[in-house]
């Protein structure tokens, strides 16, 4: 009978959202989405080869950021890779995203192969080891783009309200007081305009002036607003 592979599978993700992970509908609206690129690495015993999508580690592209992949290596010493094989596969987002997601896929495989196969203490090390250097070679970041709301164009932001400034109210009640001859204000005016708040919010305003308070005077349920 075969013996079972020591092996482990661990992910490792970054996630990219901005305005230029996005797209412009026919309406002229920009949506925006998300690209998260996903690193699979599969830990197994072997030998001490590491790498990504079939190519060794030190092909990764681009150059400049290669040592960013060898870091879980270099922190917890090539010493503790010598007895596993790693092959990672990656796919998604752009090139900086992959290599970070990269790193942070073989630092958990390396971290969940001891604590399965070897022993918790060392397991213990490495982990203390790669959070003391960079919390996020071991934990993912978490945020996620919250989603829209109705009653705005996205998540926080509403739509805005329109309100009656006093300057314009008072205008619009010496409009209604000009044809007062023709409709005058008696209680069913009053039972119209009354719930919607316009008395008192404009009462102020009656007041200092004295032909619409000469006027609302008359009818007996605005002047008891007006008190």
């Amino acid at each position: 009978m075969a013996t079972p592979t020591q092996s482990v599978q661990c992910f490792g993700k970054k996630k990219t959202g901005n305005d230029s992970c996005g797209i412009t509908s026919k309406l002229g609206v920009k949506i925006i989405f998300e690209k998260i690129t996903t690193a699979v690495a599969h830990c197994k015993k072997g030998r001490g080869l590491v790498k990504v999508n079939g190519s060794p580690l030190n092909l990764v592209k681009p150059e400049i950021l290669r040592f960013k992949v060898y870091e879980p290596l270099l922190i917890v010493g090539l010493d503790r890779f010598a007895e596993v094989d790693i092959r990672v596969r990656v796919s998604g987002g752009g090139h900086t995203s992959q290599v970070y997601a990269i790193r942070q896929a073989i630092a958990k495989s390396i971290v969940a192969y001891y604590q399965k196969f070897v022993d918790e203490h060392s397991k213990n090390q490495l982990k203390q080891a790669l959070i003391t250097y960079d919390r996020s070679l071991l934990v993912a970041d978490n945020r996620r783009c919250e989603p829209k709301k109705f009653g705005g164009p996205g998540a926080r932001a509403r739509y805005q309200s329109t309100y009656f400034p006093n300057l314009v109210l008072k205008t619009w009640w010496q409009r209604l007081m000009g044809v007062r001859r023709i409709l005058p204000l008696t209680g069913v005016l009053a039972q119209v305009y009354g719930p919607f708040g316009f008395l008192v919010s404009i009462s102020s305003q009656i007041k200092a002036n004295p032909v619409l308070d000469k006027g609302l005077k008359s009818s007996p349920k605005f002047s008891r607003v007006l008190k």
